[in-house]
């Protein structure tokens, strides 16, 4: 007789001893859902069903320094505020703008990013010196923000700063911002407000120096920018390389301060 059949042998005659211990080690292994009663494995916390129904309902919860709501539905929190639902500011609002909120407006536009569908609003940048000037100007409207860094291809360190819920629903609201364009209410922006702008704008996408100040990206994007300083009495003109660069060339740099 072979291994094989005396291994079936004797199977056979002990086939219910065989099964009741391998029961009692299954069960050993497992414990009941705390929601539902199926078996699950001892490491789960709950089966996959109801994981699945506990992600669907869209419920958060955060600490208490960073969440504005907490076992709230951000579904429904959406509900009641949409990006289009934001009314545009007359032109009183606009004049009482303080410089921090175009600060930021510049930098948004620029080197930001806006969720439409979190209202979520980011800022990324490289540059040890604009890194604390964005913190300045979060500080100085009282926004609470957090931050992440992550390494580029090149070795250099992007900072990420992810401004929360509550703050960005703020900023959304203060500056009407819809999406990443420059707004319309700009056209009431004083001379000295657009200079402001201005200088946060070329900070995140331009360049100046002793002999040429100027702005870059895409002709989209650059337009509307080129007419504002056109309308405010700014002396620019606007251009596109072979390549499809466009860049928006100031003839007046001396009108701010020079960036070290």
């Amino acid at each position: 007789m072979n291994r094989r059949e005396y291994n079936q042998k004797y199977y056979l005659r002990n086939r219910e001893k065989i099964l009741e211990r391998a029961k009692e080690y299954y069960l050993k292994t497992k414990k009941p859902c705390p929601v539902c009663g199926k078996l699950i494995s001892r490491t789960s916390k709950r089966c996959i069903s109801c994981t699945l129904k506990e992600r669907n309902k869209g419920i958060e919860q955060r600490s208490a320094v960073s969440s504005y709501w907490k076992g709230r539905s951000r579904d429904k929190w959406l509900k009641n505020w949409r990006l289009g639902n934001l009314k545009e500011l007359a032109e009183e609002e606009v004049k009482d703008l303080s410089d921090e909120w175009l600060k930021l407006l510049g930098w948004i536009l620029t080197d930001g990013y806006i969720d439409k569908k979190w209202a979520k609003v980011v800022i990324y940048q490289r540059k040890e010196k604009y890194k604390e000037k964005i913190r300045k100007i979060l500080e100085n409207l009282n926004l609470k923000w957090r931050e992440y860094e992550a390494k580029d291809h090149d070795g250099k360190t992007t900072i990420a700063f992810y401004v929360i819920s509550e703050c960005s629903k703020t900023i959304l609201e203060k500056l009407c911002l819809k999406e990443k364009t420059l707004p319309k209410w700009t056209k009431f922006l004083s001379k000295h407000q657009t200079m402001v702008l201005l200088d946060s704008l070329i900070d995140g996408d331009g360049h100046r120096d002793r002999y040429s100040t100027y702005l870059s990206g895409k002709l989209e994007n650059l337009k509307p920018i080129y007419d504002l300083l056109k309308s405010k009495g700014f002396s620019c003109s606007l251009s596109e390389n072979s390549r499809g660069d466009c860049y928006i060339y100031i003839h007046q740099g001396q009108l701010w301060t020079q960036s070290e």
